[in-house]
């Protein structure tokens, strides 16, 4: 699971960025490497958002 977070993936076209299960009985986000997969997720999660909505904007 680690690797899959803090990337972007494509199907048909959909974007699809995972997440890690936010439990709180998981220490999976006390490796700073895991944090940092973290980061980049949530950058690749705005971006894809600032560009939906210069889409929407642009009709």
């Amino acid at each position: 699971m680690s690797e899959c977070i803090g990337r972007r993936y494509e199907h048909d076209g959909a974007a699809a960025i995972p997440l890690p299960h936010p439990s709180g009985a998981s220490s999976w986000l006390n490796d700073p490497r895991n944090r940092k997969r973290v980061a980049n997720a949530v950058k690749l999660i705005r971006a894809e958002l600032k560009q939906i909505g210069n889409r929407t904007s642009a009709r």
